[in-house]
């Protein structure tokens, strides 16, 4: 019982500390899916610009090095990110769809986002299927299929994702934008 609580207490810290803690680095490897996770989603948040102004005041405006930064960052987050997948974790595949749906790192892959969309979808993790639904409702990287969007948005919804029906909102009321 005691165990179980130090333990209970210890994974309380590791959620509520930075998410390059020693304590985080360490159990992402010993294969704990969910420190995985959060390494590769720290990553990936500092590749896709989260830090922008963190990084180029770090670097004194050195454009090269922040670059270099962005690189590495986005090696490390794919590197944790299908660490996580392959221990188990949903949310996993979701970040890994993200990261190739990224168009402004100028490698948009949408085959690769459906992929892990799809893998992510199966699993039940909400976000991933809210974005596939998204590609079925627009035909992007797949056949248009109304239906399979609309199942797979009640599954997101059911899955505690809110925000879905604003999705169907905006195609309903023609509107351009994506909420996501």
């Amino acid at each position: 019982m005691i165990k179980v609580l130090i333990l209970a207490i210890s994974l309380v810290a590791v959620t509520l500390s930075s998410p390059l803690t020693n304590d985080v680095i360490a159990s992402a490897q010993l294969g704990n899916a969910a420190a995985q996770e959060e390494l590769g989603e720290h990553y990936f948040k500092e590749a896709e610009g989260y830090s922008y102004k963190q990084n180029i005041t770090k670097h004194q405006g050195s454009k090269e090095k922040f670059n270099n930064d962005i690189e590495s960052n986005k090696s490390e987050a794919l590197r944790w990110l299908h660490a996580a997948a392959r221990n188990g974790s949903k949310r996993a595949f979701y970040y890994l769809g993200s990261y190739f749906n990224v168009c402004c790192w100028g490698e948009e892959n949408v085959d690769s986002a459906f992929y892990y969309w799809s893998e992510g979808s199966k699993r039940g993790e909400k976000y991933s299927q809210k974005k596939l639904a998204y590609l079925y409702l627009n035909g992007i990287g797949c056949e248009k299929d109304i239906i399979k969007a609309h199942i797979l948005s009640w599954k997101s919804f059911f899955h505690g994702n809110i925000s879905t029906p604003l999705m169907w909102i905006a195609k309903w009321l023609d509107i351009d934008t994506y909420v996501s």
